[in-house]
């Protein structure tokens, strides 16, 4: 996917090549994903290149588990990473946790290689505090217990 002004989403073809219409004019951020690989983001790319490469890592993954008591039904679960471009924390990936009472157990496929914050929250709940993980490619990363206190 590409946006500046405007957005737009392509696949790639069987030797990856893709072409992004209805661009602004300005210059585009590319988010590139591929199961199995991490993401790769590109900033500031001038309008109209056709010269755009793009090698993707394979990925690897985190696995972890949220604790708090009592448990609350769900939680939202966010993974954060530094960004140089924006010279900030940018969320990543974020998603909805259920039955979270039953199986606190999370894991989550297809990172980039880094560093990354991960924080959770729910409605009247909060992360204690964000916990730091590193993704290797290829490998599992193994997440200190993600835990919840009530706001």
């Amino acid at each position: 996917s590409a946006w500046n002004d405007l957005g737009g989403v392509a696949k790639t073809d069987a030797e990856g090549r893709f072409l992004i219409r209805r661009l602004g004019d300005g210059p585009a951020q590319l988010s590139v994903r591929k199961e199995g690989f991490g993401t790769v983001y590109l900033r500031d790319i001038a309008p109209n290149r056709m010269d755009v490469k793009v090698r993707m890592p394979k990925g690897g993954a985190i696995e972890g588990r949220i604790v708090s008591d009592p448990a609350p039904e769900s939680c939202e679960v966010k993974i954060w990473r530094y960004d140089e471009h924006f010279r900030k924390e940018i969320m990543v990936r974020g998603f909805r946790h259920e039955e979270l009472r039953r199986r606190p157990a999370f894991k989550v496929e297809d990172l980039a290689p880094g560093s990354y914050t991960l924080t959770a929250e729910g409605p009247g709940w909060e992360s204690e505090a964000p916990v730091a993980v590193t993704v290797e490619r290829g490998q599992v990363a193994e997440s200190p217990p993600l835990r919840l206190r009530k706001k």
